[in-house]
């Protein structure tokens, strides 16, 4: 029971760091560009389809369940319990410090 406990602790611990600052999708697509990042080639990458995540970035959808939401994560879009993908990380954190 404990070490479910700690793991709980620190997993939401982990939680609250990764969701401090939530983007747009026109500050992803900024991201992308800055970075040399296509979106498809964000999608290859993380095994996500492609028009979720054109649909996500232009708001079409919002990244309730299942594929769209894991894929509104990884894009910094929206809350949740593992940080947004490596990529996007990057670019949060540099807005934090600012």
């Amino acid at each position: 029971m404990v070490a479910v406990t700690m793991n709980h602790s620190s997993h939401a611990t982990q939680a609250l760091f990764c969701v401090t600052t939530q983007l747009t999708g026109q500050q992803v697509r900024a991201i992308f560009d800055e970075q040399g990042i296509s979106i498809a080639d964000f999608a290859r990458t993380h095994q996500l389809n492609c028009n979720t995540v054109y649909q996500l970035l232009d708001g079409a959808k919002k990244g309730k369940r299942g594929e769209s939401h894991h894929a509104a994560v990884l894009l910094g879009l929206k809350k949740g319990t593992y940080p947004p993908a490596p990529e996007i990380q990057a670019a949060l954190t540099q807005l934090n410090n600012d």
